[in-house]
């Protein structure tokens, strides 16, 4: 079980506004954005990779994991209760939606190292 590396908090922000602006009249699941978003921005948010799902802290209440399972969905109280949207697995969508964002950059950080380690050792071998 791997703890999931969060991406820099601009990102999560930029991600999340996206997917609240994608979701207009969907006032669930804006409120689980905006949830997810808020419990990020307080550092409250834990979320661990597992056989099969997820393993999320609970925002509210210290010592709460639920699990967010690929076929199930959220173990949280919403989700049993037959809620639409929970902001443990809006968060996931957060992350996977801010690495849209993340890519880019880091493949052109990656291209240009490439380039000046292939010019210099062009200068080696030349």
């Amino acid at each position: 079980m791997a703890q999931i590396s969060l991406p820099p908090m601009d990102l999560l922000q930029v991600a999340a506004a996206a997917l609240a602006s994608r979701s207009a009249g969907d006032t669930p699941r804006i409120h689980a954005i905006n949830r997810a978003a808020y419990y990020f921005s307080i550092g409250n948010v834990t979320i661990a990779e597992t056989s099969g799902g997820f393993f999320v802290t609970s925002g509210s209440r210290a010592g709460i994991i639920h699990r967010l399972d690929n076929v199930a969905g959220c173990s949280c109280e919403g989700a049993r209760g037959g809620a639409r949207a929970c902001w443990h697995a809006a968060a996931l969508e957060i992350i996977i939606e801010s690495r849209r964002y993340s890519m880019p950059v880091l493949i052109r950080e990656r291209s240009a190292a490439a380039v000046k380690a292939f010019a210099e050792m062009n200068e080696l071998y030349s």
